[in-house]
């Protein structure tokens, strides 16, 4: 068996997912990507119409629903990054995620507040410059302003069904803000998830830094699985 067929069977292994689901890593890559392709959808469409188009909100909620629903999926993935440094809650099912299931952003947000990135004094004052400029509490870091729990909010609502469909499945959906309070977007808050997103990746960066092996290491590793994989076919082969 060569490499890519190892990597091949590796990457549908139980121990693949089990390292997937609960890396700090593995979230923050997908958050980034999730929130490129949202932006790319922005450049594309949105903001190739004229200012007085961009800003109605029938337009904002109807072509822009893809892109929100991006962003909403990016979001989510940078919390869990964080989340998951607290690590499964069941680990003795590594077949199982074990971690945070919920889509509501709020919620999600709130509770990786409470997870602290470092313990070094040093290294937090760096993190507080190089994310805001200058030195604020924990917790003034991570407090969420009105229109950034709105935001949040909605991004929910376009993640679980404003932004895969024009409608749900019924005018109170099992998951999400029933359509009495579908999530409207506001041409406003463009700039406050913006800016809201640069917090939560440097975040979800400094989670996966935390824990992320070296390169070394991770080749190391992947070495011995397929030392062992091939010994263990060329046992069941026979001589």
């Amino acid at each position: 068996m060569d490499e890519a067929d190892f990597m091949r069977r590796y990457l549908r292994s139980p121990e693949a997912f089990a390292h997937s689901a609960h890396s700090p890593a593995m979230f923050a890559a997908h958050a980034w990507m999730l929130h490129d392709a949202a932006t790319a959808l922005r450049e594309r469409f949105r903001n190739s119409y004229p200012e007085h188009v961009r800003a109605n909100q029938h337009f904002a909620n109807t072509q822009c629903g893809p892109e929100l629903l991006l962003l909403g999926y990016a979001f989510e993935c940078a919390v869990q990054a964080v989340l998951n440094l607290t690590g499964p809650s069941k680990p003795d099912r590594p077949d199982l995620y074990s971690g945070a299931k919920s889509h509501d952003l709020l919620d999600l947000a709130q509770r990786a507040a409470v997870v602290r990135l470092t313990d070094g004094p040093a290294l937090l004052k760096d993190i507080t410059r190089e994310v805001f400029g200058h030195l604020i509490s924990h917790e003034t870091r991570n407090r969420l302003t009105d229109v950034e729990k709105e935001v949040l909010g909605a991004l929910t609502g376009f993640a679980v069904y404003a932004g895969r469909y024009p409608t749900p499945l019924s005018t109170k959906p099992r998951e999400g803000p029933p359509w009495s309070e579908r999530p409207i977007w506001d041409a406003s808050w463009d700039s406050v998830a913006d800016a809201l997103w640069e917090r939560f990746w440097n975040r979800a960066r400094l989670a996966a830094a935390k824990v992320q092996p070296s390169a070394d290491t991770c080749r190391k590793v992947l070495a011995e699985q397929l030392e062992a994989t091939t010994r263990k076919d060329a046992e069941r082969a026979g001589p």
